[in-house]
C-alpha cells in the first residue's frame, strides 16, 4: 500500500481532525469503496448504514469504522442461511 502520510496530513489540516490514525482508516475505507464500486460484484452491492450516511451526506463531521452492504437482489441468496 502506498504511503498515505502526506494525504492524511492534508485531510487533517483541512478537516481539523487531529487523530491521524482515524483519518488513515477513513482513507483506506474510501479506497475499499472505490474498489468495490469498480468491481463486477459492486454492481449488486448496496452501500448502507452509518458509514453510508457519513460518506454520502454528513462529511467529515463524524467517522464510522465499518462498511455495511446488502445484496441488491435478495432472491439470489434465498435459502443460504438454512
Amino acid at each position: 500500500m502506498p504511503d498515505l502520510s502526506e494525504f492524511v496530513s492534508f485531510i487533517s489540516e483541512k478537516s481539523r481532525v487531529k487523530n491521524l490514525d482515524l483519518i488513515e482508516k477513513d482513507v483506506i475505507l474510501h479506497r475499499i469503496l472505490r474498489d468495490v464500486h469498480a468491481s463486477e460484484l459492486g454492481k449488486n452491492y448496496l452501500f448502507k448504514g452509518g458509514s453510508c450516511l457519513v460518506k454520502c451526506y454528513v462529511g467529515y463531521y463524524m467517522f464510522s469504522g465499518d462498511l455495511d452492504f446488502t445484496w441488491e437482489d435478495q432472491t439470489t441468496c434465498k435459502g443460504f442461511g438454512n
